[in-house]
């Protein structure tokens, strides 16, 4: 079988069968492995207040830090956080605007989930078929269980698991705080 991951710059292998729209708006701090049939849609414009640069630095749209890992399938999306209204003499449309996505270090997610969150934070393992809503913010030192569905907007705190639940009207997740021994 033919070797199917390319090397760019700080040691991070990229799929071949991966799709990155728009490469030059995401950033790899290094030794990022992006999987086969992962899709990266960084090609989104950015809400005007998130300009293209602060200072000396780039905003990228989206931040992968250390040793990050997405596995297959996976989908990653900003968040949409509003609308401009784009219009000419004979139409008008909608443009949705998102938020930058920063990934800190030390993060695997799993095959076919689904993130469209502004940031997950370091020490995350985030296991298979999970999605993680519009705007939810993940902390740091988190386990994230299979198939748990995370609403929009959602904040889960640092030194947590999440799993799933069944409810009567339905599926829900539940958070448990990790031991105390983890944090050191």
């Amino acid at each position: 079988m033919e070797h199917q991951l390319v090397e760019i710059e700080e040691f991070n292998l990229i799929s071949k069968l991966s799709l990155i729209k728009s490469l030059d708006k995401v950033h790899f701090h290094g030794f990022c492995v992006i999987n086969e049939s992962v899709l990266i849609e960084s090609d989104v414009k950015l809400k005007p207040s998130y300009n293209r640069s602060q200072g000396n630095r780039l905003i990228y749209t989206i931040s992968f830090g250390y040793m990050c890992y997405l596995d297959r399938g996976c989908i990653i999306t900003p968040p949409i956080i509003g609308y401009e209204l784009i219009a000419n003499n004979v139409t008008k449309k909608r443009v949705p605007l998102c938020s930058p996505m920063k990934f800190q270090s030390y993060i695997y997610i799993g095959k076919s989930s689904l993130i469209n969150c502004i940031e997950i934070g370091s020490y995350v393992l985030i296991y298979n078929n999970v999605t993680l809503g519009r705007g939810s913010k993940i902390g740091n030192c988190v386990v994230i269980d299979e198939q748990v569905t995370i609403p929009d907007k959602t904040i889960i705190p640092s030194y947590s698991f999440v799993f799933k639940t069944l409810k009567k009207a339905g599926e829900g997740f539940k958070i448990v705080t990790l031991p105390i021994g983890i944090k050191k």
